[in-house]
C-alpha cells in the first residue's frame, strides 16, 4: 500500500482502539531509527490507560537525553491489518508528533521510503 508523505514528512496515521473500545485514529511519523514506538501522554489518558501501569523503559531520544516511557499492549489497525502493537507512553517526549518505531511496525512490515516521490510503501511481513 502507498502512502503520501504529509507536509514532506512520513507521517502515517495509525488507529488504535482505547480501553473503552473507541478507535482512535493518531497521525504519526515512521522512524526507522526509533526502538520503540512512542506517543505523548495525553494519548494515554485518550486511550483510557494508566501510565505507570505499562512495563516501563527507559529511551534514548535524538540529543542524547534519557527519557522514561511505558509500554502497553493495545489493539492497532496499520496498512490494512488489525494487530496487538506494543506503544510506550512518555510524559517527556520533547517532540510534537507521535513515533513509530521499530518494536510491532517495522518488524511485522516491509516500509520502503520514496522521498524523491514523497511517499512510503507499507506491505505485511
Amino acid at each position: 500500500m502507498l502512502y503520501p508523505y504529509v507536509k514532506g514528512d512520513p507521517i502515517v496515521t495509525v488507529d488504535v482502539k482505547s480501553k473503552n473500545g473507541i478507535w482512535y485514529t493518531i497521525p504519526a511519523y515512521l522512524d526507522s531509527g526509533a526502538a520503540y514506538s512512542v506517543f505523548s501522554k495525553e494519548y494515554a489518558f485518550i486511550f483510557g490507560l494508566d501510565i505507570k501501569k505499562g512495563r516501563k523503559i527507559n529511551l534514548t531520544v535524538g540529543n542524547g537525553e534519557k527519557i522514561d516511557a511505558f509500554v502497553h499492549k493495545l489493539p492497532v489497525k496499520f496498512a490494512g491489518e488489525v494487530f496487538l502493537a506494543e506503544i510506550s507512553f512518555s510524559p517527556n517526549l520533547g517532540v510534537d508528533t507521535n513515533i513509530l518505531g521499530l518494536k510491532s511496525f517495522f518488524d511485522n512490515f516491509q516500509i520502503c521510503f520514496n522521498n524523491k516521490k514523497h511517499q512510503v510503501e507499507i506491505n505485511r511481513l
